[in-house]
């Protein structure tokens, strides 16, 4: 009987009580926590903070039943505060930063024994400084990908949670996006241990250390009014701090209702008080196309305006380098090649998946020669690599890489073009189209090849009203035709030309309103346009200005430069799918980490976040996810030594999102 009260209690959240430290004294309210804690352990999920059975989220992936350990309550109490309100150490102040996990040990603290599996936890944010949210996990344990709760600036908010304790009876709690004060609060926990395991008539107990069920049958009309009559069990009898004796004054026959969108439901011996979350018209920050966001209710209304990077794990990277190539698969990022901290050009590379932020390598046998100044392409299944050098020789061969098999096949000798490097490569949807580049010295090429890799074979491209030879220059494949512009030979150069594969053929493009000639200069293609941004050119060492070209109206015009990253030479590019964005690169001899989102519809510029950006840097990669931008190595410092990097960064916008 003792037990069943204080279910009631705590299950329901009509007890209250106080917490102390250091003599003060604050009144909190219960709140509703499982009788029962499974202790499953989700298939395909980490663990993460528990919520009752039955409740939307906790049956939407299969689980592994476990028996149900009891909630062991306590009167509710504060842990922790970090607004200090007498609490210090590691129960206190600070505030809790952003992206700067805290860890706290609830074994001990009120009353918690130090066997507690789970804590029953009321989880409160105030003096948010931003839209964030909240993740509460066993300490030791990987991050979940499900928030305990969402904020917004100067909101004060809270929600319950059952978090299993991990080592040494501790939590991790985490504050994603925008720093906050944080309140942790509890009125129970739950623990298996010194349970009685058997009864057995006319013997007596036995186990009481380990953990069980145990069954006792009482027979039909065993306990009846003449057993307990009327007061036999009295508040006296009952120790206090064991048991609630009154609801709210309220005796006998209780009844629960519930109010506003709260409601109390009876199913045989079972209550369940439920409704209430978050209100209708509420706004939450999310990743783009969160499906646990979409199926809890929330509607995506578009992008917000909180940028954030995420740093990528060095753990199984491949080694440091600069110059390397880069293809995005459609769920992985394949590096390759460029040049190591030895000064040595390598063949090694590898696999990154950016959802569970790890490394696999990529294969050397039969891998292409270690090589700089190459490039990558993408096929749909293969990545292909071609060209470059090693310092000394030039290189007319390459390979296809397959990233399921982990294999390298090597790419035909026969009628390829002639060995060469730093020239350009698109890929058309059937073939890979390379021209441009160098064989050394002011050996400067216009020249290229049609590669088929289903085939395996090689087709000279025309050379015939073909743009002046050149290296470094900027391409991009239109879906019909591929649109080359600006590069270098012996100066940089501002003219450019399309070619059509089909026909193989070249068509001259406009030099009116191009911009300044450059090299070094970022490329990308919107899907009807071609912008050309940043490099260097002429006296200016590096510029911030560019231009869009559109190849059926064969006109240029000017990208703006109000609000527009500074100048820099050698940045990346990615094309999200509305904005262009540039990130890192060469400024004056001095490397950057800023970048900047242009959108060419409005021809404006948003800068991208530098709080948590990857160290600056040039000759970096960069590949788009459709939700997210990945960089990665590169090198910085203008003499030797230079510092090359294994790391990188994730970097994003959030969505916003409203509660239907």
């Amino acid at each position: 009987m003792t037990r069943r009260v204080l279910l009631v209690c705590f299950t329901l959240g009509l007890c209250a009580a106080g917490s102390a430290q250091d003599g003060v004294v604050e009144t909190i309210g219960s709140w509703s926590a499982p009788p029962f804690w499974k202790g499953e352990r989700r298939v395909g999920a980490p663990i993460t903070s528990e919520e009752p059975t039955g409740s939307p989220r906790s049956e939407s992936v299969a689980a592994l039943p476990t028996p149900p350990i009891p909630l062991i309550a306590v009167m509710p109490c504060r842990v922790a505060d970090t607004r200090g309100n007498g609490f210090t150490g590691a129960y206190g102040p600070p505030s809790l930063a952003a992206s700067a996990p805290r860890s706290f040990v609830l074994a001990g603290q009120c009353g918690i024994a130090g066997t507690a599996r789970a804590v029953s936890l009321n989880i409160t944010v105030t003096n948010t400084q931003g839209p964030g949210f909240i993740k509460t996990f066993p300490e030791g344990a990987a991050s979940p990908v499900v928030s305990t709760l969402n904020f917004t600036a100067g909101q004060t908010v809270a929600n319950a949670a059952v978090v299993p304790l991990g080592a040494g009876g501790g939590i991790t709690v985490a504050a994603g996006a925008s720093g906050t004060d944080l309140i942790i609060d509890t009125n129970g926990y739950y623990d298996d241990s010194g349970l009685i395991t058997q009864v057995t008539a006319g013997t007596g107990l036995a186990g009481g250390g380990t953990s069980g069920n145990v069954t006792v049958a009482i027979a039909a009309g065993g306990v009846t009014a003449t057993q307990l009559a009327a007061n036999a069990v009295t508040a006296g009898a009952i120790a206090p701090g064991q048991a609630v004796k009154s609801l709210n004054g309220a005796h006998d026959g209780v009844t629960l209702t519930g109010s506003g969108s709260v409601t109390v439901n009876t199913a045989g011996s079972t209550i369940t008080v439920g409704g209430g979350g978050t209100p209708s018209g509420s706004f939450v920050l999310g990743k783009p196309g969160d499906t646990t966001l979409i199926g809890a209710g929330f509607a995506e209304i578009g992008p917000s305006n909180q940028d954030f990077w995420k740093a990528t794990t060095t753990a199984a990277a491949p080694p440091a380098v600069a110059a390397a190539t880069s293809v995005w698969t459609g769920t992985k990022m394949i590096v390759w090649g460029g040049l190591s901290d030895a000064l040595a050009p390598v063949n090694t590379g590898g696999r990154y998946d950016p959802v569970s932020d790890s490394w696999t390598s990529t294969t050397t046998t039969g891998a292409p020669i270690g090589r700089v100044e190459h490039t990558a392409v993408w096929t749909g299944s293969k990545m292909i690599i071609w060209g470059g050098d090693d310092g000394v020789n030039f290189f007319g061969s390459g390979g296809r890489y397959d990233p399921v098999a982990d294999s390298w096949v090597a790419t035909a000798a026969v009628s390829a073009p002639v060995a060469r490097g730093a020239h350009t490569a698109v890929w058309t949807g059937s073939r890979m189209i390379v021209w441009g580049g160098f064989t050394g010295g002011s050996n400067y090429l216009n020249d290229g090849g049609q590669y088929d890799p289903v085939g395996n074979s090689w087709t000279a491209t025309a050379t015939s009203g073909a743009p002046s030879p050149r290296i470094r220059a900027g391409a991009v494949w239109t879906g019909s035709v591929m649109v080359v512009w600006g590069g270098f030979a012996g100066q940089e150069l501002g003219t450019g030309g399309l070619y059509d594969p089909a026909g193989d053929s070249w068509h001259p493009m406009s030099m009116t309103g191009a911009p300044a000639a450059r090299t070094d200069l970022a490329t990308i293609w919107t899907g009807s346009r071609m912008i050309v941004w940043g490099g260097s050119g002429g006296s200016n060492f590096a510029t911030n200005t560019g231009g869009l070209y559109d190849p059926v109206a064969d006109s240029w015009s000017a990208t703006s430069t109000a609000s527009a990253p500074g100048a820099r030479r050698i940045p990346t590019a990615v094309w999200t799918g509305a904005r262009m964005i540039v990130w890192g690169g060469q400024q004056s001899g001095n490397d950057v980490n800023s970048g900047g989102q242009y959108d060419p519809e409005g021809d404006s510029w948003t800068m991208t976040t530098a709080t948590g950006a990857p160290p600056a840097r040039r000759l970096h990669v960069a590949v788009w996810t459709g939700s997210r931008m990945v960089v990665w190595g590169g090198v910085t410092g203008q003499t030797l030594p230079f510092t090359f990097y294994d790391s990188g960064g994730q970097y994003g916008t959030l969505s916003l999102y409203v509660k239907n």
